[in-house]
């Protein structure tokens, strides 16, 4: 696979989940080849091949493949978000208590990961229903499976995995017409993927408003 981009664009370096990483200058490639090993083993389908390409640290070309789906969502930077040939766009608005919320908690052992379970509470008890995975269901909002995205799985500054696993996901998520907001609750980063609408209420949801 790195060879193969090296093809496409010579000059770009490689972020990778696994192997090594070089950052060179304007462009880079993200590279995370199973983005979900354990479902991978077990042959469920929510693991993903995941690759975008950087210009100045921003996605400008997102792929995120599907092998047993056969699903391809892509997009381009100004050219909208795609699944296969069908073009991809931010579903019709629903209110507060119809909405599933999907949730990517990262770790949760430990009273240091408390404040996940805080997040999950409080917008549990407002939204429909919540589905936790790590972050496979996140391309999956312009389809309706969910209709906002919550991520507790975030570092500062991001890390390796933290950029492989988003820089797919937040292009193909705005290109589809999807707002990003990064927020802090207790001190700690959170990003969410929604609406304005649905963004706007998890915020008065997290402020106890």
């Amino acid at each position: 696979m790195r060879k193969q981009l090296y093809k496409i664009l010579p000059q770009a370096g490689f972020i990778v989940e696994e192997g090594k990483t070089e950052i060179h200058g304007e462009y880079n490639w993200t590279i995370d080849p199973i983005d979900g090993t354990k479902y991978f083993v077990s042959q469920v389908a929510l693991f993903f091949t995941q690759i975008s390409l950087l210009k100045d640290n921003e996605p400008v070309i997102s792929f995120i493949y599907n092998p047993i789906t056969k699903q391809l969502f892509h997009a381009i930077k100004g050219f909208g978000a795609y699944m296969n040939d069908a073009r991809l766009e931010r579903r019709a608005h629903l209110p507060l208590a119809k909405c599933i919320t999907h949730f990517d908690l990262g770790p949760t052992l430990g009273v240091e990961n408390e404040w996940k379970y805080a997040i999950f509470q409080k917008i549990a008890q407002k939204t429909y229903r919540v589905r936790v995975t790590a972050g496979y269901l996140a391309p999956y909002l312009p389809l309706g499976a969910v209709d906002i995205s919550v991520n507790t799985a975030i570092e500062t500054p991001y890390s390796t995995k933290n950029i492989t696993d988003l820089a797919p996901h937040k292009l193909l998520l705005t290109e589809a017409g999807y707002e990003e907001e990064r927020l802090g609750f207790e001190g700690h980063p959170l990003l969410i993927w929604a609406s304005k609408q649905h963004i706007s209420a998890i915020k008065d949801i997290l402020a106890n408003r």
